[in-house]
């Protein structure tokens, strides 16, 4: 499936550590330990995040903040790039919990064009970076160091497809918003995202701070403009990032949502997002014909399913060992 909002991958890594700026909403969170909860479903919508290990696709049932909350299991096998392992273990259909054990052989779909099966269960667990920094002796990482630092899920082994999101096939779909033209209200949009007080207050920081050619910088969002497909309304999507990267000059990250009426251009959301965070697709997952937010970091390492609103309905976030500047 063609992802009109998908970011260019793989911007320098020194941005990463950069999580200044004007917040008028915070969207990226997460810690190496998580907050204190055994397990939590892994979302309340027919959304769940697909993640993959050892070339493998898994589905996430639920979140596992401690290890010693994992069901019982087999042995764990370490996979993955050196700086990206994962460490995975198979759990048998028995041994999972009550509520989840519905998954076998279930049939999903992915990324609403790709059809699949539940083949078996697992604990993946999964971190990005050197042990060292984590605080372990070893040069290198073991299945066991993996899976007690890293992000630990249970998951639902996929025997095709790869993707961002999945749902059960036995679920309504989620709507896909697809790529529209329309000039006239871009135009508007634009003009409107432009002189709005958070790109007015982000250019004042960025010239109280002295970087050079602040209040002269010429902005060009990326403009991505959608129908939605039973609704029939336009939506018009405006991501800009402003300032230098690097982990010393302040940065801001933009993004606005416009919905087309009868009447004209409606602005519905203006959001400050973290320096490397952008809008991945727009979605509409309960299909009510709201739109909800489907993020990404320019790396993968983290991913957030929000509402129109802004709430967090779901969230993913790798931990980070590594000395990102």
């Amino acid at each position: 499936m063609s992802n009109p909002l998908r970011s260019e991958l793989m911007r320098s890594l020194a941005g990463a550590a950069v999580a200044r700026g004007l917040l008028l909403m915070a969207l990226f969170a997460g810690s190496a330990h998580g907050e204190p909860v055994t397990r939590r479903p892994a979302s309340p919508s027919t959304l769940h995040f697909v993640v993959l290990a050892d070339d493998t696709s898994y589905l996430v049932l639920a979140d596992v903040e401690k290890a010693e909350s994992l069901p019982p299991h087999g042995p764990l096998r370490l996979t993955g790039e050196e700086s990206a392992p994962s460490a995975i273990a198979e759990v048998s259909e028995a041994d999972l919990p009550a509520d989840l054990r519905a998954w076998s052989k279930r049939k999903v779909v992915v990324d609403e064009r790709c059809h699949a099966a539940v083949s078996g269960f697992a604990i993946v667990a999964r971190v990005v970076g050197r042990p060292d920094y984590a605080g372990f002796t070893e040069n290198e990482w073991t299945a066991d160091s993996v899976l007690s630092v890293g992000n630990k899920v249970l998951a639902a082994r996929l025997d095709r497809c790869k993707g961002n999101f999945a749902r059960a096939a036995s679920a309504a779909p989620i709507r896909v918003p697809r790529p529209v033209v329309n000039e006239a209200a871009v135009a508007a949009a634009r003009a409107d995202f432009l002189a709005s007080e958070v790109i007015a207050q982000a250019r004042a920081e960025q010239a109280q701070a002295e970087v050079a050619g602040a209040l002269e910088q010429v902005y060009v969002p990326r403009v991505v403009t959608v129908r939605h497909p039973t609704t029939g309304e336009t939506w018009i999507s405006l991501h800009l990032r402003i300032g230098e990267e690097g982990c010393s000059e302040p940065q801001a990250n933009v993004w606005g949502l416009y919905r087309v009426t009868a009447r004209g251009v409606e602005r519905t959301r203006l959001l400050q997002l973290v320096p490397l965070q952008t809008i991945d697709t727009l979605l509409d997952v309960d299909g009510d014909g709201q739109l909800e937010l489907f993020i990404q970091d320019d790396f993968g390492f983290s991913r957030e399913l929000r509402s129109g609103e802004g709430k967090v309905l779901n969230r993913i976030t790798l931990p980070i060992y590594e000395c990102m500047c």
